[in-house]
């Protein structure tokens, strides 16, 4: 007997897609401002959240502390100026769904 259409089976998301606790990395001098920037995101999630907020300065060497994929998401300041191929390297480094850049 043939099967025109194969079977395909998703495996279920793991736990660590959908954190309960996102964690976000602010990074910037001007802390008021970069804290706004989250304000209403997500609207797309069911219940409550509560955001691991973490600042840091906008230079790479600071960043090159931090652990690789770390972050759920990175917000940029537009004070993080001049920004170079290394400091872009860092973020995206640390970053696990996206960046988010302020002007």
């Amino acid at each position: 007997m043939n099967c025109p259409r194969p079977h395909l089976y998703f495996s279920s998301l793991p736990r660590t897609a959908v954190s309960r606790h996102p964690q976000v990395l602010l990074v910037g001098s001007h802390q008021p401002r970069l804290l706004k920037s989250l304000e209403g995101w997500p609207k797309h999630w069911p219940g409550a959240r509560n955001f691991l907020i973490k600042f840091a300065s906008p230079d790479a060497e600071a960043l090159a502390q931090l652990p690789s994929n770390g972050f759920d998401l990175v917000v940029v300041g537009g004070e993080a100026q001049p920004v170079n191929a290394e400091l872009i390297e860092q973020l995206v480094r640390v970053a696990r769904q996206g960046l988010i850049s302020l002007r």
